[in-house]
């Protein structure tokens, strides 16, 4: 039946039914395409016989060299899953994806799983201009084209029908004789790239793309930019925590959050490990290598055996990266401080009169740090100021948990000591009171959590006529402006950030002691790395974002406008 043809639905099923071992964010895009076949969202199609054209072409026309012999080409079920999708989906101008990201461990088949569907496009259709492109040409002629070579020269047939230009060439090519199509392969240069026309560009290994990157991606991005149907596919490994600020890592964010959004043209698929595996364990080792350990690329054998080098080494990071599939952060790098050091920017409260402004408060326990943020609509930009509460003797006291750096908070303008033990809400009441007399105040958002104190300003805030609500810290909007939170922080050279700071050393501080965690709904939120330290600045901004979001829409890349970062 077609349905036992569908490869993709097939994967998707035996993710959600536990059959295949995957992370949160995988079983999560599982649920999403089982939703979606059901219930197409607008203008979008599905037809699973395209990609089982693509499926039986090439296990009739190709021959894969594995461990030196040739074997009909098949696609991994993951592979099936990712380049299915792209295939499949169908919208008013051709394909659904225009980008389709994925994220697997080293030796999975990345490479293979992508040249067989070039060749196939090669050789079915016609003025197909595809590019392949990776950081540099050596790694092309060592990898892609090598490996190429190597199929076309096992498969029957294939080298009457295709030519292959010399391999020392500045641009090597591979060209169908017949249908005027062509794959060019083009090193890792934004220059090198400009002014290509595609209608498909597959990159290689974008998560290890450091200077000059930007100019790499945003090449690309031109060239989608010019052919309505034209697609970039790339599957990587992570980025290391050296590249946390680098041009693939601030992308990502923005290709995960599009890709959760109802009619998403964006695919976003990372496998890898969950935060709370042990990368020791080879029971969720499957997480990263999709397929599993009975594909013939590897087995458990070759990871137990690159696992316990990397020990013998001190190197067992690198083995949590490239075969475990999970960031190496080294902890507090899910929000580097730096990003929010580069975010401060000297504006004047007095420049926020009048300005539409969304609040969020996190409200402490009478002897901890109280954090209230607010985002101003500053003609299109997002300005975030904060101001904190301390009790005296929670300052004190307090001391071994925020260090060296208290003394110097309480002398900050921003930053309200109380004189008595407790906090006084009556200075917090007073800056929300000011906030909705001196700005438009849309809304305060809250976590009720701390007792009495939440019901002290929620009383202040009712006798002010002050709109407010209660936020719980879990849930699809809660993950969602956390993710945002990220986003509007992060940047590089070539990329400021969205929000522009009032300067705060508080909030830069926190951002160092902050981890993400995710629960099994793939639903993010903010824990502290340890006892010491606090996130209570990030908390407030977060509360500020759940406001924001709900009266405000971000674009997305090639269907409104520019990439929101």
């Amino acid at each position: 039946s077609q349905e036992k043809r569908d490869a993709v639905t097939a994967y998707a099923l035996s993710v959600v039914n536990g059959e295949i071992v995957a992370n949160a964010k995988i079983k999560a895009a599982a649920r999403r395409h089982l939703d979606e076949i059901e219930n197409p969202p607008d203008s979008f199609s599905y037809n699973p016989e395209r990609w089982q054209a693509v499926e039986d072409w090439a296990e009739r026309s190709l021959q894969i060299v594995t461990h030196g012999k040739p074997a009909p080409m098949r696609f991994l079920p993951w592979q099936s899953f990712v380049l299915g999708q792209a295939v499949n989906w169908r919208g008013p101008h051709g394909v659904r994806y225009r980008i389709v990201a994925a994220e697997a461990a080293r030796g999975s088949g990345k490479s293979a799983a992508c040249l067989a569907w070039t060749i196939y496009r090669l050789v079915n259709r016609e003025h197909e201009q595809i590019m392949v492109t990776a950081q540099s040409l050596r790694q092309l002629r060592d990898i892609w084209l090598r490996e190429a070579r190597a199929m076309i020269a096992a498969s029957p047939g294939l080298e009457d029908v295709l030519q292959l230009t010399s391999p020392l060439s500045m641009t090597p090519q591979i060209i169908a004789r017949k249908n005027h199509s062509s794959v060019a392969f083009v090193a890792n240069s934004g220059r090198a790239l400009q002014g290509y026309t595609f209608s498909a560009a597959f990159c290689d290994e974008l998560g290890e793309t450091a200077a000059g990157g930007g100019e790499w991606i945003e090449a690309i991005e031109q060239g989608l930019t010019k052919n309505n149907a034209a697609q970039m596919v790339s599957i990587s490994t992570p980025p290391p925590a050296s590249l946390a600020s680098g041009p693939y890592a601030l992308r990502r964010l923005n290709w995960e959050a599009q890709s959760k959004q109802p009619g998403a043209t964006t695919l976003y698929l990372p496998w890898g490990l969950d935060a709370e595996d042990n990368i020791e364990d080879p029971n969720v080792w499957g997480k990263a290598f999709a397929p599993g350990f009975d594909a013939g690329i590897k087995t458990l054998e070759d990871y137990q055996g690159q696992l316990e080098r990397d020990q013998g080494q001190d190197t067992l990071h690198n083995f949590e990266l490239r075969q475990c599939c999970r960031e190496t952060s080294g902890g507090g790098d899910w929000l580097p401080a730096e990003w929010v050091e580069r975010a401060q920017t000297e504006i004047g409260l007095e420049a926020l009169r009048g300005l539409d402004c969304w609040a969020g408060l996190d409200m402490s326990k009478s002897g901890d740090l109280t954090s209230l943020a607010a985002i101003f609509d500053m003609q299109g930009a997002r300005v975030l100021a904060l101001w904190h509460f301390l009790p005296e003797l929670g300052s004190r006291t307090k001391f071994h948990v925020y260090g060296p750096n208290l003394e110097g908070w309480k002398r900050l303008p921003h930053v309200s000591v109380s004189s008595t033990p407790l906090i006084d809400y009556g200075q917090v009441h007073g800056r929300l009171k000011w906030l909705n007399e001196h700005a438009n105040l849309r809304t305060v958002r809250y976590d009720d959590w701390a007792g009495p104190g939440d019901e002290r300003i929620r009383d202040m805030l009712a006798d002010d006529s002050i709109p407010f609500q209660e936020t719980r810290q879990t849930g699809k909007e809660w993950s969602g402006a956390t993710s945002q939170l990220k986003t509007f922080f992060a940047c590089d050279e070539n990329y400021p950030p969205v929000f522009r700071l009032i300067p705060d050393p508080v909030t830069v501080f926190s951002a160092s002691c902050c981890k993400a965690i995710e629960d099994t709904n793939s639903n993010i939120r903010l824990t502290k790395l340890k006892s010491t330290g606090t996130i209570d600045p990030l908390i407030a901004c977060v509360l500020a974002l759940c406001g924001y979001a709900e009266e405000t829409a971000e674009r997305t890349i090639f269907e409104d406008g520019p990439l929101v970062l």
